[in-house]
């Protein structure tokens, strides 16, 4: 770890900083990955197929994929940890926003561009450096529990039948 032990601190601050990571990628990416639970419930309440509800994952994807080198850059010019932050704000918004869609057009700019957004930049990219930076010993460790954001936010977003 980059600094040494406090005097009568029991925890290291980077695994608090680890547990905030967590909780981001948890909440943002969960709620990416889990689309396929609010499939149901889009198709019939914008009365859309499930063609046109998958363009919507289609245009996300493609956000995401196409976000990502600048995802880094803006957190090497501003830092990880306001691009991850900022990141889970606007995925949530998005979200949200996303809940009280009302056609398919204002579905695809609230969830496919607006969420997606948020969900690249609370990504895996912002995610490694603050583990990069936090971390010199236990590093693996570390990583391992990020990536475990992805799926256990899939565990916690998708609903059970």
């Amino acid at each position: 770890m980059k600094e040494k032990m406090r005097a009568g601190a029991c925890v290291h601050p980077a695994w608090g900083m680890l547990a905030l990571v967590l909780l981001g990628l948890l909440t943002a990416q969960g709620a990416r990955i889990a689309f396929g639970a609010f499939v149901p419930a889009w198709r019939d309440g914008l009365h859309a197929g499930l063609g046109t509800i998958s363009a919507i994952s289609l245009v996300s994807y493609l956000v995401y994929g196409f976000t990502q080198p600048f995802v880094g850059q803006l957190a090497g010019r501003f830092g990880p940890r306001t691009v991850l932050v900022g990141g889970v704000f606007v995925a949530g918004a998005g979200l949200l926003l996303s809940s009280a869609a009302s056609s398919v057009p204002v579905l695809l700019g609230l969830y496919g561009v607006l969420a997606t957004l948020g969900f690249s930049a609370a990504s895996g990219v912002t995610a490694g450096l603050v583990v990069r930076h936090w971390f010199t010993e236990r590093r693996g460790l570390a990583f391992g529990l990020v990536e475990s954001g992805f799926g256990a936010g899939q565990f916690v977003f998708t609903p059970c039948r």
